[in-house]
Protein backbone atom coordinates (compact mmCIF):
# COMPACT_ATOMS: atom_id res chain seq x y z
CA UNK A 1 0.00 0.00 0.00
CA UNK A 2 1.79 3.03 -0.84
CA UNK A 3 0.64 6.88 -1.11
CA UNK A 4 1.49 9.40 -4.36
CA UNK A 5 0.44 12.73 -4.60
CA UNK A 6 -1.16 12.63 -0.84
CA UNK A 7 -3.42 10.05 -1.97
CA UNK A 8 -3.70 6.57 -0.74
CA UNK A 9 -2.94 4.15 -3.37
CA UNK A 10 -3.13 0.37 -3.21
CA UNK A 11 -1.25 -2.24 -4.40
CA UNK A 12 -2.13 -6.04 -4.47
CA UNK A 13 1.03 -8.20 -5.27
CA UNK A 14 0.78 -11.03 -7.82
CA UNK A 15 0.80 -14.63 -6.67
CA UNK A 16 3.66 -16.51 -5.72
CA UNK A 17 4.18 -18.96 -8.26
CA UNK A 18 7.78 -19.74 -7.35
CA UNK A 19 7.15 -23.11 -6.02
CA UNK A 20 9.76 -24.29 -3.64
CA UNK A 21 12.80 -24.93 -5.67
CA UNK A 22 12.92 -23.05 -9.27
CA UNK A 23 9.65 -23.02 -10.13
CA UNK A 24 8.58 -26.57 -9.21
CA UNK A 25 6.28 -27.59 -6.47
CA UNK A 26 6.72 -30.19 -4.15
CA UNK A 27 4.44 -32.49 -6.40
CA UNK A 28 6.69 -31.68 -9.36
CA UNK A 29 9.87 -32.37 -7.34
CA UNK A 30 8.17 -35.38 -6.02
CA UNK A 31 7.33 -36.69 -9.96
CA UNK A 32 11.00 -35.70 -11.20
CA UNK A 33 13.04 -37.70 -8.38
CA UNK A 34 10.55 -40.59 -9.02
CA UNK A 35 10.96 -40.27 -12.74
CA UNK A 36 14.44 -40.13 -11.90
CA UNK A 37 14.87 -43.48 -10.00
CA UNK A 38 12.76 -45.29 -12.21
CA UNK A 39 14.95 -44.56 -15.18
CA UNK A 40 17.72 -45.23 -13.36
CA UNK A 41 16.67 -48.90 -12.73
CA UNK A 42 15.75 -49.28 -16.11
CA UNK A 43 19.56 -48.49 -16.72
CA UNK A 44 20.76 -50.47 -14.07
CA UNK A 45 18.91 -53.94 -15.63
CA UNK A 46 20.16 -53.36 -19.15
CA UNK A 47 17.51 -51.73 -20.77
CA UNK A 48 18.38 -49.43 -23.98
CA UNK A 49 18.61 -45.73 -22.89
CA UNK A 50 15.88 -44.67 -25.19
CA UNK A 51 13.43 -46.83 -23.11
CA UNK A 52 15.19 -45.15 -19.77
CA UNK A 53 14.97 -41.76 -20.96
CA UNK A 54 10.86 -41.98 -21.34
CA UNK A 55 10.50 -41.53 -17.54
CA UNK A 56 12.73 -38.66 -17.27
CA UNK A 57 11.20 -37.29 -20.47
CA UNK A 58 7.42 -37.96 -19.29
CA UNK A 59 8.36 -36.64 -15.67
CA UNK A 60 10.07 -33.35 -17.45
CA UNK A 61 6.78 -32.86 -19.67
CA UNK A 62 4.39 -33.00 -16.44
CA UNK A 63 6.74 -31.15 -13.80
CA UNK A 64 7.63 -28.20 -16.44
CA UNK A 65 4.49 -28.66 -19.25
CA UNK A 66 1.84 -25.80 -19.70
CA UNK A 67 -1.61 -25.79 -21.21
CA UNK A 68 -3.56 -22.98 -21.24
CA UNK A 69 -0.63 -21.56 -18.83
CA UNK A 70 -1.68 -24.07 -16.35
CA UNK A 71 0.65 -26.74 -14.78
CA UNK A 72 0.25 -30.61 -16.93
CA UNK A 73 0.74 -31.46 -13.55
CA UNK A 74 -2.22 -29.69 -12.34
CA UNK A 75 -4.43 -30.44 -15.14
CA UNK A 76 -3.60 -34.74 -14.25
CA UNK A 77 -5.02 -33.87 -10.53
CA UNK A 78 -8.04 -32.37 -12.06
CA UNK A 79 -9.30 -34.74 -14.62
CA UNK A 80 -8.57 -37.29 -12.07
CA UNK A 81 -11.05 -35.66 -9.41
CA UNK A 82 -13.50 -35.02 -13.26
CA UNK A 83 -13.36 -38.63 -13.50
CA UNK A 84 -14.21 -39.88 -9.81
CA UNK A 85 -16.78 -37.75 -8.89
CA UNK A 86 -20.62 -38.62 -10.55
CA UNK A 87 -21.56 -35.81 -13.63
CA UNK A 88 -25.19 -36.19 -12.13
CA UNK A 89 -26.60 -35.96 -9.09
CA UNK A 90 -30.77 -36.53 -8.51
CA UNK A 91 -32.37 -36.45 -4.95
CA UNK A 92 -33.66 -39.85 -3.63
CA UNK A 93 -37.08 -39.92 -4.59
CA UNK A 94 -37.95 -43.31 -2.24
CA UNK A 95 -38.30 -42.75 1.48
CA UNK A 96 -36.35 -45.15 2.38
CA UNK A 97 -33.22 -45.89 1.50
CA UNK A 98 -31.84 -49.73 1.62
CA UNK A 99 -28.66 -49.22 0.96
CA UNK A 100 -28.58 -46.51 4.25
CA UNK A 101 -27.86 -48.37 7.54
CA UNK A 102 -30.65 -48.95 10.21
CA UNK A 103 -31.35 -46.05 12.42
CA UNK A 104 -29.23 -43.46 10.15
CA UNK A 105 -31.70 -41.15 8.54
CA UNK A 106 -29.32 -38.75 6.60
CA UNK A 107 -29.71 -36.04 4.09
CA UNK A 108 -29.46 -36.74 0.41
CA UNK A 109 -26.96 -34.10 -0.88
CA UNK A 110 -24.59 -33.84 -3.33
CA UNK A 111 -20.92 -34.74 -3.28
CA UNK A 112 -20.23 -31.27 -2.63
CA UNK A 113 -22.53 -30.59 0.20
CA UNK A 114 -21.48 -33.86 1.86
CA UNK A 115 -20.78 -33.02 5.93
CA UNK A 116 -22.88 -30.15 5.91
CA UNK A 117 -25.53 -29.45 8.38
CA UNK A 118 -27.89 -26.30 9.68
CA UNK A 119 -28.22 -26.06 13.31
CA UNK A 120 -29.78 -23.35 15.50
CA UNK A 121 -27.60 -22.06 18.70
CA UNK A 122 -29.35 -19.75 20.87
CA UNK A 123 -27.10 -16.14 20.39
CA UNK A 124 -27.74 -13.09 22.61
CA UNK A 125 -29.85 -11.36 19.54
CA UNK A 126 -32.28 -15.08 18.94
CA UNK A 127 -31.75 -18.21 16.99
CA UNK A 128 -28.01 -18.28 15.65
CA UNK A 129 -28.07 -20.39 12.10
CA UNK A 130 -25.17 -22.81 12.64
CA UNK A 131 -23.36 -24.24 8.74
CA UNK A 132 -21.42 -27.56 10.63
CA UNK A 133 -19.05 -28.82 8.36
CA UNK A 134 -17.77 -31.82 9.71
CA UNK A 135 -15.14 -33.11 7.18
CA UNK A 136 -13.69 -29.78 7.84
CA UNK A 137 -14.05 -29.45 11.84
CA UNK A 138 -15.75 -25.83 11.35
CA UNK A 139 -18.61 -23.89 12.33
CA UNK A 140 -19.71 -20.51 10.25
CA UNK A 141 -22.09 -18.18 10.81
CA UNK A 142 -23.68 -15.05 8.55
CA UNK A 143 -24.38 -11.48 8.90
CA UNK A 144 -25.57 -9.25 6.36
CA UNK A 145 -23.94 -6.24 6.53
CA UNK A 146 -24.70 -2.59 5.08
CA UNK A 147 -22.39 -0.04 3.90
CA UNK A 148 -22.95 3.68 2.23
CA UNK A 149 -22.44 4.59 -1.56
CA UNK A 150 -19.26 3.81 -1.55
CA UNK A 151 -18.45 5.12 -5.10
CA UNK A 152 -20.06 8.58 -3.85
CA UNK A 153 -17.70 9.57 -0.65
CA UNK A 154 -14.92 11.39 -0.88
CA UNK A 155 -11.42 9.61 -1.25
CA UNK A 156 -10.85 10.46 2.37
CA UNK A 157 -14.14 8.52 3.61
CA UNK A 158 -13.38 5.74 1.13
CA UNK A 159 -9.62 5.15 2.89
CA UNK A 160 -11.14 5.36 5.99
CA UNK A 161 -13.65 3.07 5.21
CA UNK A 162 -11.34 0.46 3.92
CA UNK A 163 -8.85 0.82 6.81
CA UNK A 164 -11.86 0.05 9.14
CA UNK A 165 -12.35 -3.41 7.05
CA UNK A 166 -8.32 -3.84 7.67
CA UNK A 167 -9.10 -3.53 11.19
CA UNK A 168 -12.18 -5.86 11.83
CA UNK A 169 -9.32 -8.56 9.64
CA UNK A 170 -6.90 -8.01 11.27
CA UNK A 171 -8.64 -8.37 15.18
CA UNK A 172 -9.15 -12.21 14.06
CA UNK A 173 -5.20 -12.40 13.43
CA UNK A 174 -4.38 -13.73 17.29
CA UNK A 175 -1.82 -16.38 17.96
CA UNK A 176 -4.16 -18.54 20.03
CA UNK A 177 -7.54 -17.21 17.71
CA UNK A 178 -10.70 -19.51 17.29
CA UNK A 179 -11.70 -17.83 13.72
CA UNK A 180 -10.07 -20.25 10.79
CA UNK A 181 -11.40 -17.53 8.52
CA UNK A 182 -13.72 -14.49 7.04
CA UNK A 183 -15.17 -14.13 3.72
CA UNK A 184 -17.68 -11.75 2.29
CA UNK A 185 -20.13 -12.13 -0.65
CA UNK A 186 -21.98 -9.97 -2.58
CA UNK A 187 -24.87 -10.85 -4.50
CA UNK A 188 -26.27 -8.75 -7.59
CA UNK A 189 -29.07 -9.61 -9.44
CA UNK A 190 -31.84 -8.12 -11.95
CA UNK A 191 -34.44 -6.88 -9.37
CA UNK A 192 -37.11 -5.52 -11.69
CA UNK A 193 -39.35 -2.79 -11.03
CA UNK A 194 -41.76 -4.91 -8.96
CA UNK A 195 -41.61 -3.23 -5.89
CA UNK A 196 -41.76 0.45 -7.35
CA UNK A 197 -44.75 0.05 -9.72
CA UNK A 198 -46.55 -1.48 -6.63
CA UNK A 199 -45.68 1.27 -4.40
CA UNK A 200 -47.38 3.46 -6.97
CA UNK A 201 -50.49 1.27 -7.24
CA UNK A 202 -50.72 1.68 -3.47
CA UNK A 203 -50.96 5.43 -3.52
CA UNK A 204 -53.92 7.83 -3.90
CA UNK A 205 -55.10 8.20 -7.17
CA UNK A 206 -52.70 5.70 -8.94
CA UNK A 207 -55.47 4.50 -11.03
CA UNK A 208 -56.08 7.53 -12.32
CA UNK A 209 -54.59 8.77 -16.21
CA UNK A 210 -51.78 10.61 -17.03
CA UNK A 211 -50.46 12.83 -13.96
CA UNK A 212 -47.63 12.15 -12.15
CA UNK A 213 -48.30 8.16 -11.64
CA UNK A 214 -48.25 8.06 -15.12
CA UNK A 215 -44.56 9.59 -15.54
CA UNK A 216 -43.44 7.51 -12.75
CA UNK A 217 -45.20 4.18 -14.74
CA UNK A 218 -43.27 5.46 -17.67
CA UNK A 219 -39.99 6.20 -16.03
CA UNK A 220 -39.49 2.61 -14.50
CA UNK A 221 -40.53 0.74 -18.21
CA UNK A 222 -37.57 2.27 -19.01
CA UNK A 223 -35.60 1.89 -15.95
CA UNK A 224 -36.94 -1.09 -14.48
CA UNK A 225 -34.65 -3.19 -16.48
CA UNK A 226 -31.49 -2.01 -15.33
CA UNK A 227 -32.75 -2.24 -11.50
CA UNK A 228 -30.11 -4.81 -9.05
CA UNK A 229 -30.42 -5.70 -6.15
CA UNK A 230 -27.28 -5.78 -3.92
CA UNK A 231 -26.85 -7.97 -0.94
CA UNK A 232 -23.79 -8.58 1.18
CA UNK A 233 -23.22 -11.26 3.52
CA UNK A 234 -19.59 -12.15 5.84
CA UNK A 235 -19.15 -15.19 6.72
CA UNK A 236 -16.91 -16.25 10.43
CA UNK A 237 -16.21 -19.27 10.54
CA UNK A 238 -14.55 -21.17 13.58
CA UNK A 239 -11.94 -24.10 14.01
CA UNK A 240 -13.41 -26.64 16.67
CA UNK A 241 -10.17 -27.78 17.07
CA UNK A 242 -8.68 -24.59 18.29
CA UNK A 243 -11.51 -23.75 20.23
CA UNK A 244 -11.49 -27.07 22.42
CA UNK A 245 -7.41 -25.65 22.74
CA UNK A 246 -8.24 -22.17 23.96
CA UNK A 247 -11.13 -23.63 26.04
CA UNK A 248 -13.95 -21.69 24.40
CA UNK A 249 -15.95 -24.70 25.05
CA UNK A 250 -19.66 -23.85 24.56
CA UNK A 251 -21.05 -26.98 23.43
CA UNK A 252 -24.79 -25.59 22.51
CA UNK A 253 -26.48 -27.71 20.71
CA UNK A 254 -24.25 -30.58 20.61
CA UNK A 255 -21.45 -28.64 18.84
CA UNK A 256 -18.23 -28.11 20.23
CA UNK A 257 -16.99 -24.49 19.55
CA UNK A 258 -20.33 -23.08 19.02
CA UNK A 259 -19.74 -20.58 22.07
CA UNK A 260 -16.68 -19.56 20.39
CA UNK A 261 -18.72 -18.89 17.03
CA UNK A 262 -21.51 -16.77 19.00
CA UNK A 263 -18.83 -14.66 20.58
CA UNK A 264 -16.98 -14.26 17.10
CA UNK A 265 -20.04 -13.15 15.97
CA UNK A 266 -20.34 -10.52 18.50
CA UNK A 267 -16.91 -9.66 17.85
CA UNK A 268 -17.90 -9.63 14.04
CA UNK A 269 -20.50 -7.20 14.56
CA UNK A 270 -19.03 -4.56 16.99
CA UNK A 271 -15.99 -4.47 14.76
CA UNK A 272 -18.19 -3.76 11.92
CA UNK A 273 -19.86 -1.32 12.98
CA UNK A 274 -16.94 0.58 14.63
CA UNK A 275 -15.48 0.54 10.83
CA UNK A 276 -18.76 2.70 9.72
CA UNK A 277 -20.27 -0.32 8.50
CA UNK A 278 -24.15 -1.28 9.08
CA UNK A 279 -24.66 -5.00 10.28
CA UNK A 280 -28.00 -6.71 10.62
CA UNK A 281 -29.26 -9.71 12.71
CA UNK A 282 -26.94 -12.38 11.96
CA UNK A 283 -29.27 -14.92 10.52
CA UNK A 284 -31.33 -17.73 11.76
CA UNK A 285 -31.50 -21.46 10.21
CA UNK A 286 -34.52 -19.86 8.34
CA UNK A 287 -32.52 -17.23 6.83
CA UNK A 288 -29.47 -18.94 6.23
CA UNK A 289 -31.38 -21.62 4.24
CA UNK A 290 -33.16 -19.11 2.65
CA UNK A 291 -30.26 -17.14 1.29
CA UNK A 292 -28.53 -20.34 0.24
CA UNK A 293 -31.34 -21.41 -1.95
CA UNK A 294 -31.98 -18.00 -3.61
CA UNK A 295 -28.09 -18.58 -4.34
CA UNK A 296 -28.59 -22.12 -5.42
CA UNK A 297 -31.52 -21.39 -8.09
CA UNK A 298 -32.93 -18.19 -8.00
CA UNK A 299 -35.35 -19.13 -10.43
CA UNK A 300 -36.64 -21.31 -7.49
CA UNK A 301 -39.15 -20.62 -4.48
CA UNK A 302 -39.67 -17.61 -3.42
CA UNK A 303 -37.95 -16.68 -0.08
CA UNK A 304 -39.37 -17.31 3.01
CA UNK A 305 -40.66 -21.08 1.04
CA UNK A 306 -37.06 -23.07 1.23
CA UNK A 307 -35.75 -23.14 4.76
CA UNK A 308 -35.77 -26.87 5.50
CA UNK A 309 -37.36 -30.34 4.61
CA UNK A 310 -39.87 -31.61 6.17
CA UNK A 311 -37.81 -34.36 7.73
CA UNK A 312 -36.18 -32.00 9.23
CA UNK A 313 -38.91 -30.07 10.74
CA UNK A 314 -39.90 -33.36 12.46
CA UNK A 315 -36.95 -33.82 13.31
CA UNK A 316 -36.19 -37.14 11.67
CA UNK A 317 -33.21 -35.78 9.37
CA UNK A 318 -30.77 -32.30 10.47
CA UNK A 319 -31.08 -29.52 8.15
CA UNK A 320 -28.74 -28.78 5.31
CA UNK A 321 -28.03 -25.51 4.20
CA UNK A 322 -29.56 -25.90 0.93
CA UNK A 323 -30.85 -29.05 -0.63
CA UNK A 324 -30.67 -28.86 -4.43
CA UNK A 325 -33.06 -31.55 -6.30
CA UNK A 326 -30.49 -31.96 -8.91
CA UNK A 327 -26.89 -31.03 -9.79
CA UNK A 328 -25.26 -31.46 -13.49
CA UNK A 329 -21.87 -31.17 -13.36
CA UNK A 330 -20.50 -30.09 -16.23
CA UNK A 331 -16.57 -29.54 -17.59
CA UNK A 332 -17.48 -25.61 -17.54
CA UNK A 333 -20.19 -25.23 -15.63
CA UNK A 334 -22.59 -26.86 -12.99
CA UNK A 335 -26.61 -26.78 -13.35
CA UNK A 336 -28.29 -26.79 -9.86
CA UNK A 337 -32.57 -27.29 -10.67
CA UNK A 338 -33.03 -24.70 -13.15
CA UNK A 339 -30.66 -22.45 -12.93
CA UNK A 340 -26.77 -22.84 -14.87
CA UNK A 341 -23.51 -21.82 -13.01
CA UNK A 342 -20.27 -21.25 -13.95
CA UNK A 343 -17.74 -20.07 -11.46
CA UNK A 344 -14.28 -18.38 -11.92
CA UNK A 345 -10.96 -17.95 -9.39
CA UNK A 346 -9.49 -14.61 -9.32
CA UNK A 347 -5.78 -15.54 -10.87
CA UNK A 348 -4.39 -12.28 -10.44
CA UNK A 349 -5.32 -9.04 -9.28
CA UNK A 350 -4.61 -5.92 -11.03
CA UNK A 351 -0.66 -5.39 -10.84
CA UNK A 352 -0.86 -1.39 -10.84
CA UNK A 353 -1.47 0.91 -8.22
CA UNK A 354 -5.25 1.55 -7.97
CA UNK A 355 -7.72 3.61 -6.28
CA UNK A 356 -10.14 2.47 -3.47
CA UNK A 357 -13.06 2.52 -5.51
CA UNK A 358 -11.39 0.78 -8.27
CA UNK A 359 -13.32 -3.05 -8.11
CA UNK A 360 -16.25 -0.88 -8.27
CA UNK A 361 -17.55 -1.46 -12.16
CA UNK A 362 -17.05 -5.68 -11.38
CA UNK A 363 -19.14 -5.51 -8.41
CA UNK A 364 -21.50 -3.16 -9.83
CA UNK A 365 -22.03 -5.34 -12.98
CA UNK A 366 -25.01 -7.66 -13.83
CA UNK A 367 -25.96 -7.55 -16.91
CA UNK A 368 -28.86 -9.97 -17.66
CA UNK A 369 -27.49 -12.64 -15.26
CA UNK A 370 -26.49 -13.06 -11.49
CA UNK A 371 -23.45 -12.32 -10.49
CA UNK A 372 -21.80 -12.78 -6.67
CA UNK A 373 -18.38 -12.45 -5.69
CA UNK A 374 -16.54 -13.80 -3.14
CA UNK A 375 -13.65 -13.50 -1.25
CA UNK A 376 -11.94 -15.80 1.33
CA UNK A 377 -9.85 -14.38 3.94
CA UNK A 378 -7.37 -16.54 6.15
CA UNK A 379 -5.92 -14.51 8.92
CA UNK A 380 -2.18 -15.93 9.84
CA UNK A 381 -1.13 -15.52 13.66
CA UNK A 382 1.93 -13.44 14.04
CA UNK A 383 4.13 -16.09 14.74
CA UNK A 384 3.63 -18.48 11.68
CA UNK A 385 3.24 -15.22 9.12
CA UNK A 386 7.22 -14.42 10.36
CA UNK A 387 7.73 -18.27 9.56
CA UNK A 388 6.61 -18.08 6.75
CA UNK A 389 8.38 -14.39 5.71
CA UNK A 390 11.46 -16.44 7.12
CA UNK A 391 10.79 -19.24 4.63
CA UNK A 392 9.63 -17.64 1.61
CA UNK A 393 13.19 -14.88 1.92
CA UNK A 394 15.31 -17.98 1.89
CA UNK A 395 13.47 -19.80 -0.60
CA UNK A 396 13.56 -17.17 -3.31
CA UNK A 397 17.34 -15.76 -2.36
CA UNK A 398 18.40 -19.51 -2.63
CA UNK A 399 17.16 -19.62 -6.01
CA UNK A 400 18.54 -16.14 -7.04
CA UNK A 401 21.77 -17.46 -5.79
CA UNK A 402 21.38 -21.01 -8.20
CA UNK A 403 20.21 -18.94 -11.42
CA UNK A 404 22.60 -16.87 -11.35
CA UNK A 405 26.02 -19.40 -10.59
CA UNK A 406 24.10 -21.64 -13.61
CA UNK A 407 24.82 -18.68 -15.46
CA UNK A 408 20.81 -17.68 -16.08
CA UNK A 409 19.21 -13.90 -15.32
CA UNK A 410 17.39 -13.38 -12.81
CA UNK A 411 13.93 -12.14 -13.96
CA UNK A 412 11.84 -9.22 -12.91
CA UNK A 413 9.30 -11.31 -11.54
CA UNK A 414 12.18 -12.88 -9.02
CA UNK A 415 13.74 -9.30 -8.08
CA UNK A 416 9.30 -8.49 -7.52
CA UNK A 417 8.71 -10.77 -5.59
CA UNK A 418 11.99 -11.04 -3.10
CA UNK A 419 10.56 -6.81 -2.83
CA UNK A 420 7.29 -8.26 -1.76
CA UNK A 421 8.40 -10.12 1.04
CA UNK A 422 10.39 -7.47 2.17
CA UNK A 423 7.16 -5.20 2.28
CA UNK A 424 5.52 -7.79 4.13
CA UNK A 425 7.96 -8.44 6.20
CA UNK A 426 8.33 -4.28 6.69
CA UNK A 427 4.49 -4.03 7.51
CA UNK A 428 4.13 -6.89 9.94
CA UNK A 429 7.38 -5.14 12.12
CA UNK A 430 5.19 -1.89 11.53
CA UNK A 431 2.32 -4.15 13.89
CA UNK A 432 0.16 -4.56 10.90
CA UNK A 433 -1.42 -8.27 10.76
CA UNK A 434 -1.05 -10.41 7.43
CA UNK A 435 -4.07 -12.42 5.97
CA UNK A 436 -4.16 -14.74 3.03
CA UNK A 437 -7.19 -14.46 0.31
CA UNK A 438 -8.65 -15.46 -2.39
CA UNK A 439 -11.39 -14.63 -4.81
CA UNK A 440 -14.50 -16.34 -6.27
CA UNK A 441 -16.52 -15.23 -9.06
CA UNK A 442 -19.81 -17.34 -9.66
CA UNK A 443 -22.04 -16.35 -12.71
CA UNK A 444 -25.59 -17.60 -12.97
CA UNK A 445 -28.40 -17.94 -15.38
CA UNK A 446 -31.66 -19.63 -15.99
CA UNK A 447 -30.33 -21.38 -19.62
CA UNK A 448 -27.06 -22.04 -20.87
CA UNK A 449 -27.14 -19.40 -23.95
CA UNK A 450 -27.48 -15.89 -21.29
CA UNK A 451 -24.87 -17.19 -19.00
CA UNK A 452 -22.57 -18.19 -21.98
CA UNK A 453 -23.35 -14.35 -22.81
CA UNK A 454 -23.29 -13.09 -19.23
CA UNK A 455 -19.89 -14.83 -18.78
CA UNK A 456 -18.37 -13.04 -22.27
CA UNK A 457 -18.97 -9.83 -21.03
CA UNK A 458 -18.14 -10.52 -17.39
CA UNK A 459 -14.53 -11.46 -18.67
CA UNK A 460 -13.76 -8.56 -20.94
CA UNK A 461 -15.09 -6.03 -18.35
CA UNK A 462 -12.79 -7.99 -15.79
CA UNK A 463 -9.88 -7.44 -18.26
CA UNK A 464 -10.19 -3.99 -18.36
CA UNK A 465 -9.95 -3.45 -14.89
CA UNK A 466 -6.62 -5.85 -14.30
CA UNK A 467 -8.19 -8.72 -13.18
CA UNK A 468 -7.96 -12.39 -14.75
CA UNK A 469 -10.56 -14.43 -14.26
CA UNK A 470 -9.62 -17.98 -14.69
CA UNK A 471 -12.46 -21.03 -15.12
CA UNK A 472 -12.43 -23.77 -12.58
CA UNK A 473 -12.65 -26.66 -15.21
CA UNK A 474 -13.67 -29.92 -13.81
CA UNK A 475 -14.21 -28.70 -10.42
CA UNK A 476 -17.63 -26.45 -11.13
CA UNK A 477 -19.24 -28.35 -8.87
CA UNK A 478 -16.78 -28.12 -6.04
CA UNK A 479 -16.35 -24.40 -7.17
CA UNK A 480 -20.03 -23.53 -6.74
CA UNK A 481 -20.50 -24.86 -3.18
CA UNK A 482 -16.98 -23.21 -2.03
CA UNK A 483 -18.60 -19.92 -4.06
CA UNK A 484 -21.47 -19.52 -1.17
CA UNK A 485 -21.54 -18.19 1.53
CA UNK A 486 -21.02 -21.20 4.02
CA UNK A 487 -17.68 -21.49 5.08
CA UNK A 488 -16.16 -24.06 2.99
CA UNK A 489 -12.57 -22.14 1.90
CA UNK A 490 -10.82 -23.46 -0.88
CA UNK A 491 -9.88 -26.58 0.52
CA UNK A 492 -13.15 -28.31 -1.17
CA UNK A 493 -12.70 -27.00 -4.90
CA UNK A 494 -8.62 -26.62 -5.49
CA UNK A 495 -7.79 -30.18 -4.07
Amino acid sequence: MTAAAGERRYRLDPLDRSGVFLGLTLAALVVLGGAGVVSAVAVSVGAPLVVAAVPVAAGAGLAWGRVARVAVLEWVAVLAGYARRGRVWRVPLSLVDPSRPAGDPGVAVPACLEGLSLVGVDGPEGVLGVVVDDRAGTLSALVPVRGREFVLLARDDQERLLAGWGDVMAGFAAETGEVARLSWSSLAAPAGAGEHLAWVDSQPGAGEPGGAHGAYRQLLAVAGAMATSHEVLVTVTVNRRRARRSNARGDVAGQAGAGALVKAVGALTRSVTAAGLDPGVPLGPVGVADAIGARADPTGVPPGTAAVSLAARVGLAPAVPTRPMAVRAEWSRVGVDAAWHRVYWVAEWPRLEQHPDWFEPVLAWTGSVCREVTVIVEPVAPSAARRRIDRDTVRLASDADTASGRGRRVTGWDRRALQAVAEREAELVAGYAEIAYAGLVRVTAGDEDTLGEGCEQLEHLAREHGVELRCLYGRQDAAWAASLPLGLGLARTLT
